[in-house]
């Protein structure tokens, strides 16, 4: 999530314009409680269609920039004035008093119910006791994109200028375990399957896979160069299993069946997309123009689940299929 070179400029730009309209749009915590539903015409424009979600949180005058829950009733949201915590499926919430950061955290993710991490520029913090309280380790970089953990002690992040740097042990260490040969700045997402097996994309849209946990990578060559757009959106890699993966391009919802080697379109809505979600090999959802559209086999069709008349969305988490 940046001087530079005249294309780290522009990436900048785009970056920072994105971040504003998230941060200023009034974010909205919602809560799917059940999978079933009638079929849904186009509703008028001027209101909220929640279908099967609730609004849970309304908070105009501080943006929710991300939630995870860990179980049907214990989550948490960032926002631009802190993290927050709920014990009562989101009924209430209160700040933790005990979380301090010089600037606002983009995201936040849990890797069991006791180890959480969430993210800014140039620090993570983490919480070994689900939350109650954080510690604040600094980066050795100051313009971390993204961020991955795959375990309490080993996570990974991306910096639009150095690369990837990998972690063994919580945070405490970083090691760069790749850089850009051409020296040229971009933005990195990272998702790993496993300990071994992790892709990254950038914003050049060019795929890279790990086999070995990083000890090395190889250039995927794809279509993605065809049927995609510069740039990327926020949270748009994710595999379901070592073959099966979807891409959030700038304009379009993309499937890969070969491990990242060509790439389809599934859904073309015209926006961008983002927040790509599964909570099977079936069952899916992602975010398009204030939209949540969902999928019940594997993106070969999809409904809308959740409509807003404005406003963008930025963080969603499930704690099983039929709950989020």
């Amino acid at each position: 999530m940046q001087r530079l070179t005249r294309l780290s400029c522009q990436w900048e730009k785009a970056f920072m314009k994105n971040f504003i309209i998230q941060f200023l749009t009034c974010a909205v915590i919602l809560y799917a409680s059940s999978c079933k539903k009638p079929e849904i015409t186009n509703p008028p424009a001027q209101n909220e269609f929640l279908y099967s979600w609730t609004n849970i949180l309304n908070n105009p005058g501080d943006p929710i920039l991300d939630v995870w829950f860990i179980s049907a009733t214990e989550g948490y949201y960032i926002s631009s004035s802190g993290i927050y915590q709920s014990d009562n499926s989101g009924n209430s919430w209160s700040k933790i008093v005990n979380n301090s950061s010089p600037s606002p955290n983009f995201s936040v993710v849990f890797v069991n119910n006791q180890f959480g991490f969430t993210f800014n520029f140039n620090q993570i913090q983490l919480t070994r006791d689900s939350g109650h309280t954080w510690l604040s380790k600094s980066l050795p970089t100051n313009q971390c994109y993204s961020f991955f953990f795959v375990s309490p002690s080993t996570g990974y992040y991306g910096d639009v200028h150095s690369g990837i740097y990998k972690t063994t042990d919580s945070c405490n260490t970083w090691v760069n375990v790749y850089q850009p040969k051409d020296n040229s700045n971009s933005c990195y997402y990272i998702f790993f399957q496993n300990a071994d097996t992790g892709y990254f994309f950038t914003n050049s849209r060019k795929l890279y896979k790990t086999i070995n946990g990083a000890a090395s990578w190889q250039l995927i060559e794809n279509n993605i160069d065809t049927i995609s757009k510069p740039g990327i959106p926020w949270n748009t890699l994710l595999f379901t299993d070592v073959n099966t993966g979807y891409y959030a391009s700038d304009f379009s919802l993309l499937k890969t069946t070969d491990g990242g080697f060509s790439w389809n379109v599934l859904s073309n809505k015209g926006g961008e997309v983002n927040l790509i979600k599964f909570t099977g090999s079936d069952t899916g959802y992602y975010s398009c123009d204030s939209v949540i559209n969902k999928t019940t086999d594997a993106g070969k069709s999809w409904t809308k689940s959740c409509q807003l008349s404005n406003g963008i969305f930025t963080g969603i988490t499930f704690i099983n299929s039929t709950n989020g």
